[in-house]
């Protein structure tokens, strides 16, 4: 991305065209990104992550100009291969898209940040996406060893984009998102949940003008209305959505799988 802050407004290029001109360089970093079409992807797309940013009006463009210089000379330019690269530039666009939230709307940042969770039990809790979950039912021997199946959300969640299973270890609370057929099951995607003390129900929700349609999940402490968290179900992902921005609350509907209360 030797060229992002130059190009941030250029033309633009093929998916996989990094954002600066292969012909030109002379270092070896830029060299291994041209060569290697996954990196030159990745220095696409930061490019265009960087100039989106640069196009808020929140943004102080002097000091994420900046910021920008310093990661390539500090961080990728002293990477010795592309494995180092690729982590890099993961990074870093996962960083100005948290920054760019943040700017754009603090308050949907904080009500669509993930909840904490160790990262060793997070990593043990995402590796199963993409695996068979055809053990998960009736909770067989030696399937997913050390997760239970928290005392107050007995019933899975299913609706028509997927079924959700709530899963608990070592204290902490995940939505696993599952992919059921006949007699097959497939692990999606994964969420970590409020703690018990923030919310004690796992709801079915709805959404907008869709009351029978099963758009995502929900939780809230028992007897209370306001919703603690909102994940919809989008493509296979979990993802939480902001509830005080835009009165999205308002139209979010849940209740209790199968029970209705």
């Amino acid at each position: 991305m030797v060229g992002a802050i130059a190009v941030a407004g250029g033309a633009a290029r093929a998916a996989t065209a990094p954002g600066f001109d292969c012909a030109k360089v002379t270092s070896r970093v830029l060299k291994t990104i041209c060569a290697t079409p996954q990196l030159s992807a990745l220095d696409a797309e930061l490019t265009n992550v960087y100039g989106n940013m640069r196009g808020q009006p929140s943004t102080d463009k002097k000091a994420l100009a900046k910021d920008e210089n310093d990661w390539m000379h500090v961080v990728r330019d002293k990477c010795a291969d592309a494995k180092c690269l690729e982590s890099a530039y993961t990074a870093r666009i996962a960083s100005l898209k948290d920054q760019s939230l943040r700017a754009a709307s603090p308050a949907a940042y904080d009500e669509t940040k993930p909840f904490p969770a160790p990262p060793a039990l997070l990593a043990e809790a995402v590796s199963y996406i993409g695996k068979s979950c055809n053990g998960i039912w009736g909770g067989q021997s030696g399937f997913m060893p050390g997760f239970t199946t928290p005392a107050s959300f007995q019933l899975p969640i299913t609706g028509n984009s997927g079924t959700v299973y709530a899963r608990e270890k070592q204290g902490t609370r995940f939505a696993f998102l599952a992919k059921v057929g006949e007699g097959t099951c497939r692990f999606l995607d994964v969420a970590v949940l409020p703690s018990a003390a923030q919310a004690n129900a796992l709801l079915q929700c709805s959404y907008g003008d869709l009351p029978n349609m099963s758009s995502g999940i929900g939780m809230r402490k028992a007897g209370v209305k306001k919703l603690v968290g909102y994940w919809e179900i989008d493509d296979g992902k979990l993802v939480r959505q902001p509830l005080g921005v835009l009165g999205v609350e308002n139209s979010v509907r849940c209740q209790e799988p199968e029970t209705g209360d």
